[in-house]
């Protein structure tokens, strides 16, 4: 089973498809990531440094932006605000 996904091309995280260890070594784009904390299935990974106030891009949108700089870690309410504003609203209509 496949331990991170990435849902887009453009993303700049990946996104754990299990519940991680610290110390586990990951492989995705070529590239091989050890993790630096424990990520619970579900939640983002850093797939490269993202600097202060950059974008955070998951489904090849930006999400939210960095609180700080983030390497290669766990992504969560510690690093990222989101980008949505105000109150927002919608309407599901099933086809």
């Amino acid at each position: 089973m496949k331990e991170v996904m990435k849902i887009h091309h453009n993303d700049n995280v990946l996104l754990a498809l299990r519940d991680i260890k610290k110390g586990e070594m990951l492989h995705m784009d070529g590239l091989v990531i050890e993790t630096k904390d424990d990520i619970k299935r579900g939640h983002k990974i850093a797939l490269q440094t993202i600097e202060e106030n950059s974008g955070i891009i998951k489904y090849g949108f930006p999400i939210g932006h960095a609180t700080r700089r983030i390497s290669i870690e766990h992504i969560h309410v510690h690093n990222v605000k989101t980008n949505l504003s105000d109150v927002q609203t919608y309407a599901y209509t099933p086809v």
